[in-house]
C-alpha cells in the first residue's frame, strides 16, 4: 500500500486534479465543486464524476438477527454465512458519505486475475492515491488480519468466476450445475431468486443483493457473484473474501438520477482503516442514505415468507406474489359544459350603430306589444258595456258635458220615445239638436249632424 506521495514504483498510476487541494474547504451544496471531485478535464475520472454526481446513495438492508431467531432460522443462516461473512454483512450498517462514495467509484480499478501485484487494486480517497495487492486490500477492509492473509487458506481460496479457466477460480459450468441443483429453472443469463426451492437460500441471496453485492435494480435476480458466494457456503468451499470484494467494487455502475451508488458503508470503513481522511473530515461531508433492516412485508413481497399471520417460510417455488391492483371505479360521465358565448365584436362605429339599431328595434317591438295589450283591454271593456246596455236593459250614463242640457228622461209614460242603442237626443252650443252616439272603439262621438247643419236646414225650411 502506498500513498499519493510515494515514487518508488515508476509505473505508478496518476490521478490529475484541476484545483489546488490546499485551499480552504467548507461544506458546500454543489458536489462537483468539492476538491476531492475536482478531477482534470477530459479525464476518465471526471467522466464518471459527471454521471455519479447526480446519483444518490443506495439504501442498504441488513439481517435482523432477533427476528431471524424468532423464526427459528438464525442457527442455520449463521452456519451458512460463517463468522467472516457475517461480520462483513453486519458491517454494512456503517454511515456512508456521498463525496467519499463518489470519489472511490470514480477512481477504483481492479486488474482482472491480479492477486499479488502491488497495483492489483488502486483507488483514491481524500485526494490520496492508494495502490495495493489483494492481501493488503483485505486487511484494509478489516476482513482479515495481517497474520491471516499469510496463511495457505487465504492464498489458495477461490477468488472468483471467469468465463475461461483460471487457477483458483470457478467457471460457468460449475455455477450452472450448482444452480440446477437448487432451482427449478435452468441456469441462464437471468436467474430468478424466486425459483430457488429452499426459502433459506432465497433469503441469503436477497441479503447478498443488499449488502456485499448491493445494487438498486435486479434484487430478484441472482448474478454470478451471488451464486458463487452461495455455492461456497453450501458446499463448504474455501473462498477469498478480499478478492470477492474487489470484484464487487469493480462492477460497472450506470449512474444517473434513476440509479444509486452502492457499497458506501464499506468505503467509509476502508477510509477509516487506512486513515485517508487527514485533511477532509467526515463531519464536513454529506451523509448518505441510512442502512435499514429487512422487514416482514419486504420478505413477503419477495416470496420468501407466506402471507399468513404469523408469517412462515414459503416453501412454494415460483415468482413472488404480484401486488393486486386497486379496483378501478368507472368515472361518471361529466355533465356537458355550457357553450361559451362568442366573444363580442370589437368596438367600432359600425358595431355601435348595429347595437343601437338592435336596441331600437327591441324597444319598438315592446311598444307594439304594449299597444296591443291596451287595445285588447279596451275591447273587453266595450264588450262589457254592450252586454250591460243590451242584455240587462240599462241606460248608458250621460256624458258630463251634456248633463245640464238634456231634459230629464221620463220612465213609464206613454210618450216615452223608444230606446235606440248608442244614441241620445241633445242640443249643442248652437241650440241645434244632435245625437250623441257611443262607439265601443272610439268612445263617445257626436252623431246625426252638427248644430250648425241643423240651423241651416231649419232656416231653409222657413224661407220656402
Amino acid at each position: 500500500m502506498s500513498g499519493a506521495g510515494s515514487s518508488s514504483n515508476p509505473k505508478k498510476r496518476r490521478i490529475k486534479y484541476r484545483g489546488n487541494d490546499r485551499r480552504v474547504y467548507a461544506k458546500i451544496d454543489k458536489l462537483s465543486d468539492h476538491p476531492m471531485l475536482d478531477f482534470d478535464e477530459d479525464s476518465e475520472e471526471r467522466v464518471k464524476m459527471k454521471k455519479y454526481v447526480v446519483t444518490q446513495t443506495l439504501e442498504h438492508r441488513i439481517i435482523d438477527w432477533e427476528w431471524l431467531d424468532s423464526m427459528g432460522a438464525s442457527e442455520r443462516v449463521n452456519e451458512l454465512l460463517g463468522p467472516r461473512l457475517r461480520m462483513a454483512m453486519d458491517a454494512c450498517d456503517t454511515t456512508q458519505y456521498t463525496e467519499l462514495t463518489i470519489e472511490f467509484h470514480c477512481t477504483f480499478r481492479h486488474k482482472e486475475g491480479a492477486f499479488s501485484e502491488a497495483n492489483a487494486v488502486s483507488f483514491s480517497l481524500g485526494r490520496n492515491l492508494y495502490e495495493m495487492d489483494i492481501p493488503h486490500f483485505g486487511v484494509a477492509l478489516g476482513l482479515y488480519s495481517p497474520e491471516e492473509v499469510a496463511t495457505e487458506e487465504f492464498v489458495n481460496g477461490l477468488r472468483g468466476v471467469f468465463n475461461y479457466n483460471r487457477p483458483k477460480s470457478l467457471g460457468p459450468t460449475e455455477l450452472g450445475e450448482f444452480w440446477d441443483s437448487i432451482s427449478t429453472q435452468a441456469f441462464s443469463h437471468t436467474n430468478l431468486i424466486s425459483s430457488v426451492r429452499d426459502p433459506i437460500y432465497r433469503y441469503i441471496l436477497k441479503m447478498l443483493a443488499t449488502t456485499v453485492v448491493a445494487r438498486k435494480s435486479g434484487e430478484n435476480k441472482a448474478n454470478w457473484l451471488d451464486i458463487f458466494a452461495l455455492m461456497c457456503m453450501v458446499e463448504k468451499r474455501n473462498w477469498n473474501l478480499a478478492s470477492f470484494f474487489a470484484w464487487s467494487f469493480n462492477r460497472p455502475r450506470r449512474g444517473g438520477k434513476r440509479a444509486a451508488l452502492d457499497m458506501g458503508p464499506y468505503i467509509t470503513r476502508l477510509a477509516r482503516n487506512i486513515r485517508a481522511l487527514t485533511k477532509y473530515k467526515l463531519t464536513e461531508m454529506n451523509v448518505g442514505m441510512p442502512t435499514v433492516r429487512w422487514g416482514v412485508l419486504d420478505l413477503q413481497l419477495a416470496g420468501i415468507l407466506t402471507q399468513s399471520d404469523p408469517p412462515e417460510w414459503n416453501h412454494d417455488v415460483g415468482a413472488p406474489p404480484q401486488r393486486q391492483p386497486a379496483p378501478r371505479e368507472r368515472r361518471a360521465v361529466p355533465p356537458p359544459r355550457p357553450v361559451r358565448p362568442p366573444r363580442p365584436n370589437p368596438f367600432t362605429p359600425e358595431a355601435a350603430f348595429d347595437y343601437t339599431q338592435d336596441r331600437l328595434d327591441q324597444m319598438d317591438s315592446r311598444m307594439r306589444v304594449d299597444q296591443q295589450w291596451v287595445m285588447q283591454s279596451h275591447h273587453r271593456q266595450d264588450d262589457m258595456l254592450r252586454y250591460m246596455m243590451s242584455g240587462m236593459a240599462l241606460n248608458a250614463p250621460i256624458p258630463q258635458p251634456f248633463a245640464g242640457l238634456l231634459p230629464p228622461p221620463v220612465y213609464g209614460g206613454d210618450q216615452q220615445a223608444p230606446y235606440v242603442y248608442g244614441q241620445y237626443p241633445g242640443y249643442d252650443q248652437w241650440g241645434g239638436q244632435s245625437g250623441y252616439a257611443y262607439s265601443g272603439q272610439f268612445g263617445w262621438q257626436q252623431g246625426g249632424g252638427s248644430g250648425t247643419q241643423q240651423m241651416e236646414e231649419d232656416s231653409g225650411d222657413g224661407e220656402e
